[in-house]
């Protein structure tokens, strides 16, 4: 099967994606921040950017991730 697949696809290769990664106000429903990352980047490293875009003063009462796969950080 899989030679089958090689010869009408090609070889297979990696599929290389982008993440879309969103902090939310889970009161209102409304997105308060996004970053865009490679399929290559972790999902820990990009919550200090996310944080970020949160305006100064304004408080955060918890942040919560997905139990994403791709850390254990």
């Amino acid at each position: 099967m899989n030679e089958w697949l090689a010869r009408k696809h090609g070889t297979h290769r990696r599929r290389q994606y982008r993440k879309a990664h969103l902090a939310m106000d889970t009161a209102t429903g409304d997105i308060r921040a996004v970053e865009f990352t490679s399929s290559r980047e972790g999902d820990s490293p990009v919550l200090p950017a996310l944080l970020n875009q949160i305006p100064d003063g304004e408080e955060i009462g918890t942040v919560t991730g997905d139990g994403a796969f791709d850390t254990r950080r």
